[in-house]
């Protein structure tokens, strides 16, 4: 191999390079982020027992899950399944039937693109999601 053939070598070599470097850039810098957001009930809403919770999605092909953690207490509760879709709508409960008139609450809303298995139903520990929404703080009042 002659000096002139090596250079051809090298160049395509580095052209081969930045190509690769070029579309993984792009690939990067035009992906979007997962995000979540809670769009009602409003914070420092007065709420009842059973709370409509509305919201966005960017991505309706993510898992999408929500929580309500009682300002008095270190346990989170995952509600029932929500449909994910671009504006999806959720049912929380707060407390329950004879437990939690008066007290706050923080609704918010985990989104991933895994799944996070999580159940209706008490955890003691939120997983990492790839997104997480606002955070609603609430308070019963019925």
């Amino acid at each position: 191999m002659n000096e002139e053939e090596r250079r051809k070598d090298v160049l395509a070599l580095v052209l081969l390079f930045l190509t690769v470097w070029i579309a993984l850039l792009t690939f990067l810098l035009t992906r979007n982020p997962l995000r979540v957001h809670i769009t009602s009930p409003e914070d420092g809403a007065e709420v009842g027992y059973r709370v409509l919770v509305d919201g966005t999605l960017s991505d309706p092909s993510a898992r999408l899950y929500l929580i309500v953690k009682p300002e008095r207490g270190s346990v989170w509760f995952v509600q029932e399944p929500v449909q994910p879709r671009k504006r999806w709508r959720g049912v929380a409960y707060l407390g329950g039937k004879d437990w939690g008139v008066g007290e706050e609450f923080t609704i918010f809303a985990l989104a991933s693109h895994k799944p996070l298995n999580l159940l209706p139903g008490e955890i003691d520990e939120v997983p990492k999601a790839d997104a997480v929404s606002n955070k609603v703080k609430v308070r019963r009042v019925r």
